[in-house]
């Protein structure tokens, strides 16, 4: 963002996908509930990092910001001004690993690497599995 490098970041989720929702819809809302799931330390509601991203991501407009998070834990929900939103897109991709899908990754790291991955780890190295099967197909 302020370096300009020409990288997309990804965030890798797990069912508990608060970060998802809001890259996709630009609505950050609390979710029903918290689904326990392979990676106990992703099974959150509020995710720490959101905040200082939109800052960064709003020219570091404390104000608006500020604004938002306010209504967020009055309400549980805000919505995001659509340029915060238009940026997010841009700047953040995300992915979605079920427990599934961590199962799996964890198996094909060790048969591929002989290297053993936690769950959280797998939720990331899923990605990267899943885009390195895109781009087999692809060729």
């Amino acid at each position: 963002m302020q370096m300009k490098l020409p990288i997309q970041l990804v965030t890798s989720v797990t069912v508990n996908d608060i970060v998802q929702r809001t890259v996709d819809s630009g609505h950050y809302s609390l979710a029903e509930s918290v689904i326990p799931t392979l990676s106990p330390s992703m099974d959150i509601q509020v995710p720490y990092n959101m905040e200082r991203i939109w800052w960064l991501l709003n020219n570091k407009n404390s104000k608006q910001i500020a604004e938002r998070m306010q209504e967020f834990e009055e309400t549980g929900s805000t919505e995001l001004p659509s340029a915060i939103h238009a940026k997010m897109k841009t700047h953040i991709g995300t992915f979605r690993a079920d427990d599934e899908a961590v199962k799996e990754t964890i198996r094909h790291c060790w048969e591929e690497n002989c290297y053993q991955i936690c769950p959280h780890t797998a939720t990331a190295v899923a990605y990267h599995y899943s885009e390195e099967k895109k781009s087999t197909k692809g060729n």
